[in-house]
């Protein structure tokens, strides 16, 4: 079943002797091809990658994303200005996703929304089976085992079915061939995947440059081969521009940055709760990099490591690439003592945690088959069934105010027809109405926003101080209600006829 039609229907690797050094009879070739422990624990991370990422799609920005690809699929091109909204109508967009939002649609209408949900569990795979090969410097497995799971905690959070999993993929990807485990040629591919898929990309160029100045203030020289990583990363970041937009997804982060002010109020670019799980998570990785510095640790670790953690404390959404970077600088030297448990063991617990890893993934995927890729229950679905019912939504004629979350599932209702009032996509949107959205959320001069945009029909949270003033107001009739909407329409407007 496709997302459309669900809507409607409401690590480490074992290195092989030469043939020629062993023979099948020869007891230590059998034993080096048996199974170890630290292999065993780079399919678990990938195992539970995988589970994180299949999960089912309920992310309100993932509803505009799919419905900008299946823009591109009815022929219309990957929108340059708004398609959606009568309050933004005419502003340039960059869809600096457009490549996952392609393919998110491609896969929804040729194969299935099962699919969707199985490239998002194999993206998640990739960035757990990563980290856990990003971990190898650790000295002992039980404190690279913790270190790899307190970021597979920050993805069981963040790891969402959105376009951040392929820029995480690649920002693994950058790091392998930091460490020599991915060729030097193979940054090409990473880095225009990365630009044409998220913003999140001049990330990772600064990751590497803060390791080779670290190195370099280690080594008191240059550190050659950072700085020859850098150079390809870079090279191959301009060629990202190589694209249907152009030169417009480089300059997408900083056009972003210069919307601060738009985006101080949103709950991902705001520091994080400290008392949530991700804040403690971040707590607990400036911990290890204490205890690191604390041990002697190189300016190599310590530079990047502080610099993201600043950057995770500043705005919530970067502790997604930090968790990664963290990985990579803390895990030489944690170390706890002690531990006699080794990467290389070999017997029954490989065997046990390779043979859960599997069972898991593949009831995973039965699943995942087996089931709506989607959830609409955060959404007001009937509300909106009524609506349209009575021709109260998706027309140029009736301006309907309501939430931005509410904005994204109207779009992959109704397409470039839905007419909304705002969405999730704070990145162009003019300021005043992300703050008349922002007024109409946590209280404001309601009749005034309403007036100013001719507001025919109100679509809003049953429970809130904008409902309730809705419910008071002479000039506003509720004539729908859920448990938890409300629908209000304006008394003697051209929709109010509609609305009984």
């Amino acid at each position: 079943m496709g997302l459309k039609a669900s809507l409607m229907s409401l690590s480490s690797v074992d290195q092989l002797a030469p043939p020629a050094q062993r023979t099948p009879d020869d007891p230590e070739s059998h034993s080096h091809r048996t199974l170890t422990l630290g292999t065993a624990l780079g399919l678990l991370f990938g195992a539970l990658g995988f589970l994180i990422g299949s999960r089912i799609i309920s992310d309100n920005s993932f509803l505009t994303h799919f419905a900008n690809g299946r823009l591109v699929l009815d022929g219309k091109g990957i929108p340059r200005v708004d398609p959606y909204s009568f309050t933004a109508a005419g502003e340039k967009v960059t869809v600096q996703s457009w490549l996952p939002t392609i393919l998110y649609a491609w896969l929804d209408v040729n194969v299935g929304g099962w699919s969707v949900r199985l490239l998002n569990g194999a993206l998640a795979a990739a960035i757990g089976s990563g980290l856990w090969r990003l971990g190898a410097a650790a000295k002992q497995l039980i404190p690279r085992v913790v270190l790899v799971g307190m970021a597979v905690g920050v993805g069981s959070v963040m790891w969402g079915p959105r376009p951040l999993l392929f820029g995480l993929v690649c920002m693994v990807g950058l790091f392998l061939v930091r460490q020599r485990d991915l060729a030097l040629w193979t940054l090409v591919p990473i880095m225009w995947i990365w630009v044409n898929s998220h913003g999140s990309f001049p990330l990772g160029l600064a990751a590497l440059a803060a390791f080779a100045v670290g190195r370099s203030i280690d080594d008191r020289s240059v550190a050659w081969n950072d700085v020859r990583v850098l150079a390809w990363a870079t090279l191959a970041t301009v060629g990202g521009a190589l694209n249907p937009l152009g030169f417009d997804l480089l300059l997408f982060p900083v056009h972003l940055m210069k919307r601060r002010e738009a985006l101080a109020a949103v709950a991902e670019w705001s520091s994080p709760d400290f008392a949530g799980p991700l804040g403690l998570l971040l707590v607990g990785f400036m911990g290890l990099l204490v205890l690191s510095a604390a041990r002697g640790a190189r300016w190599e670790a310590l530079l990047p490591g502080c610099a993201f953690a600043f950057g995770s404390m500043l705005a919530v959404r970067n502790l997604a690439p930090a968790a990664v970077v963290f990985v990579v600088a803390i895990a030489p030297t944690i170390d706890v003592g002690g531990s006699s448990l080794s990467a290389s063991a070999r017997g029954l617990m490989p065997r046990a945690i390779t043979a859960l890893s599997i069972v898991g993934v593949a009831l995973s995927i039965m699943l995942v088959i087996g089931r709506a890729p989607t959830s609409f229950e955060r959404y007001p679905t009937k509300s909106v069934d009524w609506l349209d019912a009575r021709g109260l939504v998706a027309t140029p004629e009736v301006r309907l105010v309501h939430r931005d979350i509410v904005g994204n599932y109207l779009e992959l209702r109704y397409g470039d027809a839905a007419n909304v009032f705002i969405d999730d996509r704070f990145d162009f949107y003019p300021i005043e109405v992300l703050d008349d959205h922002r007024a109409l959320f946590f209280g404001g001069d309601y009749r005034e926003i309403l007036d100013r945009y001719g507001a025919d029909v109100v679509l809003w949270d049953a429970d809130s101080g904008f409902g309730q003033w809705l419910e008071e107001a002479p000039e506003w009739v509720v004539a729908h209600r859920t448990d938890d909407w409300l629908i209000a329409c304006r008394a003697g407007s051209a929709a109010a006829d509609r609305c009984t």
